[in-house]
């Protein structure tokens, strides 16, 4: 109102002087220069050059501020130190408040570009939705990838629209790694028209094809399109050069004879529908092929459920002209089949001496099954029976000298290579079996005692721990390794005497025709077992006053050991004796806690003579120390 009747009269405006403006409260705040500037003035003049000069002080207000903040000690860090802070800092999008707080942060950040590449490699995009969505969605994308010019990135995108190709494409040159999960052929499609366009940075590239369908947990199989891959997907193999540096590979196994290079070192192929036959590889001779590609680079290659389905006709005609495959730099071989043999793909390729191969034929090799596995009419063991395979299978294990067997759940055999050290064995080969009741003439005794003389393979060392003693009744298991030195068995209690009286089997006639049959093993040497003994069970032994009752225990356990012993030395036909015998008692998860140490002084002296008098039978038929520990 006082505005209005200002402006409408001119006359009063003119009349009315700065002295009697009501503004003499802030007379003792402002500058003199302010206040003679303001006098004589109408209010009009007035409110103009107030607001004038105001503008002036805040911009005034603000430079001191900026000259205060200047000096302040996490102003004055070098721009490479607060560079290196903000990519440490940075979790997620909510980070972008470290640009806000001032004008040197914000200018640092924007001059950061490994800020915002580390931004997109800890960004997971989700693009779901229509091709038409409205530009919005890709807003925070562009940003990072506008931000972030010149490095390279690392991308992980759920979900692959038309429209993406559009945003990626004035930075396809850079994007090193992607990681992307595909959810339908349309997809898959867009992914692979990118990809035929070329990325001449890609390192690495990741498929994945996750099944979302919430129709997964009511439907056997679920519904999903990955049941209809071999009707929806017809990609295309990449022109010759359209990712140059390719090294990292991830993806389902139909698609690797399209995309196999001569740049790979790392392979992965998988099968997110192990049922499905239009995922898995097309044919033995087209992985044959595609590794053809790569043989001279590939370092590790791995194979789950992707083997094609086995066509015996016609893998067979295809094998016997297949030229084998030289993979000069593979150190790493892991297949995992449950329909097809583990060791087929073996045929045929030649692998350096120390290579490390893993064959299973359960899906609970990564993550082992808490409850086992149930294989299905269609399961088949890692081992092909064909001879080509046996002989490729066999041709791994030339330099073997230790085996380790764990009999469980699963059947799990691990060969050792000794490398000139004894103490340090290296792996060579590792195979797992998932289906109970596999018998060692089929799974061990092929390998390590085939029909072909030239072919034996001397393993001098076997660990053998028995979890589930079903297989500790198959006598083969000792006949397969007849040039054993050194044995050592974990076993528990209850399934000790069976195990023992597999070493007093006897084994194969002997060389000079006479057909007598000496016992198992016969250069066995040295003989340590693990029993594993109820929880709580031995302690009580040492705290009863009576040492009758520690004495009979000790009794019963020498004269398991006696009769197998005083057999193989006496009364075999070829007599074997031992020079080393160690028999360790341990409770049930006490090897858990503190490992594999035995005590020094693990008996009293009482007790020691107990056992000295008990075992006077036994140090008659070892040609050397026998001891006797695990009661503390």
């Amino acid at each position: 109102m006082l505005q209005s009747s200002l402006e409408l009269d001119p006359s009063f405006a003119m009349s009315t002087k700065t002295s009697d403006l009501p503004f003499s409260e802030f007379a003792s705040i402002l500058p003199a220069a302010d206040l003679a500037d303001l006098a004589g003035l109408c209010a009009s003049a007035v409110r103009e050059r107030t607001l004038a000069r105001a503008e002036e002080y805040r911009r005034f207000a603000l430079a001191l501020h900026s000259v205060h903040n200047a000096v302040l000690p996490i102003h004055r860090l070098p721009f490479e130190l607060l560079s290196t802070i903000f990519r440490k800092a940075w979790k997620d999008r909510s980070s972008l408040r470290m640009a806000h707080v001032c004008r040197r942060w914000r200018s640092t950040a924007l001059q950061t570009p490994a800020l915002w590449a580390d931004a997109i490699a800890c960004t997971s995009f989700t693009l779901a939705g229509p091709d038409h969505v409205v530009p919005l969605r890709y807003s925070y994308m562009d940003t990072l990838l506008e931000r972030s010019v010149p490095r390279d990135v690392r991308m992980t995108i759920c979900y692959f629209p038309k429209a993406l190709r559009f945003h990626l494409l004035p930075h396809i040159s850079r994007i090193a790694v992607l990681d992307i999960k595909i959810h339908s052929a349309n997809q898959l499609h867009n992914l692979w028209e990118t990809l035929r366009g070329g990325m001449s940075c890609l390192e690495g590239l990741y498929i994945l094809c996750p099944i979302t369908d919430y129709h997964e947990f009511i439907d056997y199989p679920p519904r999903t399109w990955l049941n209809e891959w071999g009707s929806r997907v017809a990609c295309k193999a990449l022109p010759n050069g359209s990712l140059p540096r390719l090294r990292h590979l991830r993806i389902p196994g139909a698609l690797f004879p399209l995309i196999a290079c001569g740049t790979l070192t790392h392979v992965t192929l998988h099968n997110p529908r192990p049922h499905k036959t239009d995922i898995r590889l097309p044919s033995a001779t087209r992985l044959h092929k595609a590794l053809g590609k790569c043989r001279e680079t590939l370092e590790v290659l791995r194979l789950i459920q992707v083997l094609p389905t086995p066509q015996p006709t016609r893998d067979t005609a295809i094998g016997e002209h297949r030229e084998p495959i030289h993979l000069r730099s593979l150190c790493d071989l892991l297949i995992v089949e449950e329909r097809a043999f583990a060791s087929g793909p073996l045929v045929g390729l030649i692998l350096p001496p120390t290579c490390r191969i893993h064959l299973s034929d359960g899906p609970c090799t990564d993550h082992p099954c808490p409850w086992g596995h149930d294989p299905g009419p269609d399961h088949r063991v890692w081992l092909d029976p064909d001879q080509r395979s046996l002989e490729a299978v066999h041709s791994l294990l030339s330099g073997i000298s230790l085996v380790k067997l764990e009999i469980g759940w699963k059947f799990t055999m691990r060969c050792y290579t000794q490398d000139g050290s004894a103490h340090s064995p290296s792996e060579r080969f590792r195979a797992e079996t998932f289906v109970r009741h596999s018998r060692v003439e089929t799974i061990v005794r092929p390998l390590f005692r085939p029909e072909i003389p030239m072919l034996s393979v001397n393993v001098t060392h076997l660990v053998l721990s028995i979890i589930d003693g079903w297989y500790s009744e198959q006598p083969a298991l000792f006949e397969a390794f007849p040039h054993l030195l050194r044995v050592e068995i974990d076993v528990k209690e209850a399934g000790l005497w069976e195990t023992l009286y597999l070493l007093k089997g006897p084994g194969e006639g002997n060389s000079d025709g006479t057909g007598s049959r000496g016992p198992v093993c016969p250069s066995l040497r040295e003989l340590v077992m693990w029993v594993e003994v109820p929880k709580g069970s031995l302690r009580p032994l040492l705290e009863s006053p009576n040492l009758g009752d520690f004495e009979e225990y000790v009794a019963k356990r020498m004269r398991q050991f006696r009769d197998v012993l005083e057999w193989r030395a006496f009364k075999s036909p070829s007599p074997s004796r031992l020079t080393y015998l160690k028999i360790h008692q341990h409770e049930e998860g006490s090897l858990k806690t503190r490992g594999r140490t035995v005590v020094e002084d693990d008996l009293s002296s009482i007790e020691s003579k107990v056992v000295q008098a008990c075992f006077e039978d036994l140090y008659a038929l070892v040609d050397g120390e026998v001891v006797f520990k695990g009661f503390r």
